[in-house]
């Protein structure tokens, strides 16, 4: 899991729960590197080179919501 989205739970969680809530974002991580790897797969097998453009997509749609996260970075 990403050092910096584990840092921005410690900050929005409670001291009681900060434990919890990076245990179950770490293994929902891992969950989701599972579930993404075979989906990814699954999608290559199936629209073979046009995979590679709906993940240019996916990163382009990232990269213009870290400017959203910026901003809530800055009102914590």
């Amino acid at each position: 899991m990403w050092p910096s989205f584990l840092s921005l739970l410690s900050k929005i969680t409670g001291e009681g729960y900060q434990g919890t809530i990076q245990g179950v974002a770490c293994s929902l991580g891992g969950l989701a590197s599972i579930i993404g790897l075979i989906l990814g797969g699954l999608l290559y097998e199936m629209l073979a080179g046009e995979s590679f453009l709906i993940a240019g997509v996916v990163i382009c749609v990232v990269f213009l919501l870290n400017f959203k996260l910026r901003h809530f970075e800055k009102e914590l």
